[in-house]
């Protein structure tokens, strides 16, 4: 073969990659559209195709099942929220600074499409257990959130239990607003429960249980 056939199939491959990567993840944004936008049960097979712009054998290609559409939108919000605190202006400022920041940035991410959707699914397929155990960190993923967590609040001499169970509150706390802001979308004065959430992560970041 020569070097410049050589090339063209080099290049032929790599654009074939991509438009296999690119159509995985059309599909995903397309499962995230229709759940925020419709509903989970309007995420059929088919109108997640339609959505997509793909046929239904790519998307039978990429996810041989229905769960492993959901794992994915799952990994996805794990990934974002993970990427989220690899943030170096949470590195900086007081205490009560760094712990706002931390609560805004996450609010943010709980206000997305792909978080909204992350809870219709888990909501909706809370019997079937190998869903519902993806809402949990892989080992490797707890370890590198726990670090990051601690370089941001180096100040925090809490061990990993109640660490994690700090992460866990303030992940309940603004869960539950997001909940509340769907069934009240008048709700008011949102940045004063932000305020509140940041007091109480203070608090407990300092205080050992």
């Amino acid at each position: 073969m020569t070097k410049s056939r050589s090339n063209n199939v080099v290049s032929i491959k790599k654009a074939v990659k991509a438009d296999t990567g690119s159509a995985r993840e059309k599909i995903i944004d397309a499962l995230v559209a229709l759940i925020t936008e419709q509903g989970f049960v309007a995420a059929t097979n088919r109108r997640v195709a339609e959505w997509a712009e793909v046929s239904q054998s790519t998307v039978q290609y990429h996810f041989s099942t229905k769960a492993r559409m959901f794992e994915a939108v799952l990994q996805r919000c794990h990934a974002e929220f993970l990427q989220l605190v690899d943030n170096d202006a949470l590195l900086s400022g007081r205490l009560e600074a760094r712990a706002n920041l931390f609560v805004v940035l996450s609010w943010r991410h709980y206000q997305s499409a792909l978080y909204l959707a992350t809870i219709e699914i888990l909501m909706a397929t809370r019997s079937q257990r190998e869903i519902v155990t993806l809402t949990q960190l892989t080992d490797h993923q707890a370890v590198e959130q726990r670090q990051r967590i601690r370089e941001i609040f180096p100040e925090c001499q809490l061990d990993d239990r109640a660490l994690a169970e700090v992460l866990t509150s303030t992940h309940v706390f603004l869960t539950g607003l997001t909940v509340e802001t769907i069934l009240e979308p008048k709700l008011v004065n949102i940045g004063g429960y932000l305020r509140r959430c940041t007091r109480a992560m203070v608090v407990m970041l300092k205080t050992p249980v």
